[in-house]
């Protein structure tokens, strides 16, 4: 059983290759059903405070978690998409809609999976903390600086490591929909125990993807922002200092909403989101096919 992420990456070229439909296309249509299709619509609807939630103004309330539930059942329907990929068996366009037929399954196992995550998060968390005010309260700075340093690392990949735990979930449920949420959840634990680094190099092995995506947002954000950001000098030269945080908050605030940035990324996205998901698809079907966890069927809903 060979989890490298090269041989990973070479299986998802080949599979992306010999797809019926092209990725590039499937991963358009997906942008455009989820994230596109959610910004329209809180466009064109009323932002609602939390005091106008508190009123009984709930409108934007359930919207917003109807278009939560939604974007949840779709990123479902993507991944099945980049399982078939991986296995040879594309449908195309159409496998994006297969989790609204086991729609109640997906919401649950992805309840269960934000449960699992929060529940041992905050156990992680308050350990976090504890440890922090310890070492912050030590005599010698330097070496409690330095703890904290090595607290926080570890915190850090606790938490990821928390995260990968799950990432099988959707593979195994599209798979063996008859064996119900709870029985996804538990087999991915299984399968990812003893894996999880190798699924981290996997994500690590993307660096140059995520280099270049930064430098071209942090690229076409600072042309854009270049009439704003011309100012700053003779700001600070006339020791305006309320002045030039306002303005470096607003354009701070600017560079991560910009639609232009989001665009500017976006062929990026077109090819890394699918060459990302079927790597990991190929991930899951070396490690299921080799692992010897079974999965039972349960009478989850």
């Amino acid at each position: 059983m060979s989890l490298r992420a090269r041989i990973l990456k070479e299986h998802a070229r080949k599979a992306m290759k010999n797809a019926t439909v092209s990725p590039l296309l499937v991963t358009l249509v997906f942008i455009l059903l989820t994230t596109v299709l959610v910004e329209v619509v809180y466009a064109f609807i009323p932002q609602a405070t939390f005091e106008d939630l508190l009123s009984g103004n709930l409108l934007f309330l359930f919207l917003f978690v109807l278009l939560t539930l939604y974007q949840v059942v779709m990123e479902f329907g993507y991944s099945c998409w980049s399982l078939n990929v991986a296995k040879g068996q594309d449908t195309g366009i159409p496998s994006l809609l297969d989790g609204f037929g086991m729609v109640g399954r997906v919401l649950l196992m992805k309840l269960r999976i934000t449960v699992g995550i929060l529940a041992r998060g905050m156990l992680l968390f308050f350990s976090y903390l504890f440890l922090i005010f310890t070492f912050a309260s030590m005599s010698s700075f330097s070496l409690g600086m330095s703890l904290i340093v090595l607290a926080s690392l570890v915190f850090y990949a606790a938490l990821i490591c928390l995260t990968l735990r799950y990432s099988l979930a959707s593979f195994i449920l599209y798979e063996h929909p008859e064996a119900g949420s709870l029985i996804a959840v538990h087999r991915s634990i299984e399968l990812m125990r003893r894996h999880t680094w190798a699924m981290v190099k996997l994500y690590l092995s993307f660096w140059p993807w995520y280099l270049l995506e930064i430098v071209v947002s942090l690229a076409v954000g600072l042309i854009a922002l270049a009439p704003t950001l011309s100012t700053l000098p003779e700001l600070y030269a006339s020791a305006d200092m309320e002045s030039l945080t306002v303005i470096l908050d607003t354009a701070i605030n600017g560079l991560l909403s910009s639609t232009l940035v989001a665009m500017s990324t976006l062929p990026i996205q077109l090819f890394l989101r699918p060459y990302m998901n079927v790597s990991i698809a190929a991930f899951y079907r070396t490690l299921s096919q080799h692992s010897g966890v079974q999965v039972s069927v349960d009478s989850q809903p």
